[in-house]
């Protein structure tokens, strides 16, 4: 009997990952100096999400990694990029109920996958006022992305 009941729980907790995040994601976007543009998501079976003015934020579907971003807006240069999902760590919950009912969920449903839950995508300005606004416009650039290398360390 509390083998039954053991089991039971196993499989009623199974899927962590899918429990504590659910099979979609919601990614933050933010084009900085270039508030309002427009941004596409493409997915890998080419579905398309979009948002129609940043900051903001978009869901996607966990596990259809990876994904292209595309952002333009008028007077800027249009940047893509391409991001792809990472592990979620919380499927390892899975270890401690048994495991393979969970990882199977999890795989399934996607939700063991996660992308980055922010994105920043710089828009270069087709033109600059002064070669200085540009100069400093390279600089916030760069020390952004100086941030996010720190943090990786």
């Amino acid at each position: 009997m509390r083998l039954l009941a053991v089991v039971a729980l196993s499989l009623a907790v199974s899927g962590c990952a899918f429990y504590l995040s659910g099979p979609t994601q919601a990614i933050d976007i933010e084009t900085p100096g270039a508030d309002g543009a427009k941004c596409t998501l493409i997915d890998a079976v080419d579905a398309a999400r979009h948002l129609d003015g940043s900051p903001g934020q978009v869901t996607m579907p966990s596990g259809d990694g990876p994904f292209t971003i595309s952002c333009g807006k008028q007077g800027f240069q249009t940047a893509s990029a391409v991001f792809d999902e990472g592990l979620n760590l919380e499927v390892f919950w899975n270890l401690l109920n048994g495991g393979v009912p969970g990882i199977y969920i999890d795989g399934m449903s996607g939700a063991a996958q996660k992308y980055p839950e922010k994105i920043v995508v710089w828009l270069r300005p087709n033109q600059f006022a002064s070669p200085t606004e540009e100069r400093e416009w390279l600089a916030k650039r760069a020390a952004y992305e100086n941030q996010l290398k720190a943090k990786m360390k």
